[in-house]
């Protein structure tokens, strides 16, 4: 039973031995797989850091090639900038000859310009001082010639006022004239000229206000002047031809208002002619005697008329013509002469301007 107990007891004991030799082996084959997973992984990091340390070299080695190059430009910047440094010093001395010449040419261009002033002062002063001259003795030569051609307009103006007289007196004249006894005028066309004088007034005062407000051109004037005239001799003459067919009574108020329209007229025309009168010169009282004048034609007129109208029509048509051919004679005749007159204006006036003109340069 000892031996048996015994036995039993070192089998346990081997038994127990065997377990643990097993735990212990199992222990150190995984303590033996566990160092050879690390003993990988060492080799592992082995391998990468021998390839990082490769890289290192390789950076070192470029690190260092980069260097000994930034060193080479080193010292060629080094020459490069010792060579600036000469140019620089230079330039700086060509700079400071460049703005010692500078200075002495800008105190050159300062005296010139000084001088420059001056003489275009003294040149704007006498330059001034012509001008004023020649303005001042343009304008007395202008005052002169401007002087002369209103005379000439005026001279002109009263060569018409006088032609205008000689046609009314002549007008005038006819009216006791035996001979033109005989002549007989119908009422009608004494209206139709009493008509057309009164109009010829109107023109005259416009005509006579324009030529007030600028007495260097006459031209209008002269051409009313001359229709007036031979309009209202007309009327004066028709007036007393119709005062031959009218009653007594009629025929001799007729014949007066012809007589005071003549005098009346030669008194407006004696004002045109004269300097002095010539601005108030007023031919109201010749418009109420031709208004008078006009009112006893149409009381003259017959209410029953013996005379067919187209043989009527013809005869003032004719009379018409005959007037109006005269007047445009007249009218030409004194615009020739107007024409001439201030063409020979001009000539002397610009001749007598470009003598003061050479005369003063």
């Amino acid at each position: 039973m000892s031996l048996r107990q015994t036995l039993q007891n070192q089998q346990s004991s081997l038994q127990q031995e065997r377990e643990k030799h097993q735990r212990e082996s199992a222990e150190l084959h995984t303590h033996l797989q566990s160092k050879a997973c690390r003993e990988q992984e060492l080799l592992l990091e082995i391998e990468r850091l021998k390839r990082e340390l490769e890289e290192t070299r390789a950076e070192l080695m470029r690190a260092q090639s980069a260097l000994n190059n930034k060193a080479s430009a080193g010292d060629q910047l080094s020459s490069v900038l010792v060579g600036l440094q000469a140019e620089k010093d230079v330039l700086l001395r060509s700079v400071k000859d460049q703005e010692s010449e500078i200075m002495s040419l800008r105190q050159t261009l300062q005296n010139q310009q000084s001088g420059l002033q001056q003489e275009r002062e003294k040149h704007q002063r006498e330059s001034a001082e012509l001008h004023t001259h020649l303005q001042s003795k343009v304008s007395q030569d202008s005052g002169v010639w401007q002087q002369k051609l209103q005379d000439e307009q005026f001279s002109l103006l009263q060569c018409a006022v006088v032609e205008a007289e000689g046609i009314v007196l002549d007008a005038v004249a006819k009216v006791d004239d035996p001979l033109h006894v005989r002549c007989i005028s119908t009422p009608d066309y004494l209206i139709n000229r009493a008509e057309l004088t009164l109009a010829s007034v109107d023109k005259m005062q416009r005509s006579h206000a324009a030529y007030i407000r600028n007495m260097d051109d006459a031209s209008g004037l002269l051409r009313s002047v001359t229709q007036f005239s031979h309009l209202i001799a007309d009327t004066i003459v028709n007036g007393a031809g119709a005062a031959h067919s009218a009653p007594t009574d009629q025929a001799d108020r007729l014949t007066d208002n012809c007589r005071d329209c003549a005098t009346h007229c030669l008194q407006y025309l004696k004002e045109l002619k004269l300097k002095a009168t010539l601005p108030r010169a007023d031919p109201t009282a010749v418009r109420c005697v031709l208004q008078r004048i006009l009112h006893q034609g149409q009381d003259l007129r017959p209410r029953a008329a013996d005379v067919r109208q187209e043989e009527l029509a013809d005869m003032v048509d004719k009379e018409m013509s005959a007037t109006s051919s005269a007047i445009e004679d007249a009218v030409l005749r004194m615009e020739e002469i107007l024409n001439q007159t201030r063409r020979e204006t001009t000539g002397v006036k610009l001749e007598v301007n470009q003598r003061s003109v050479w005369g003063i340069s």
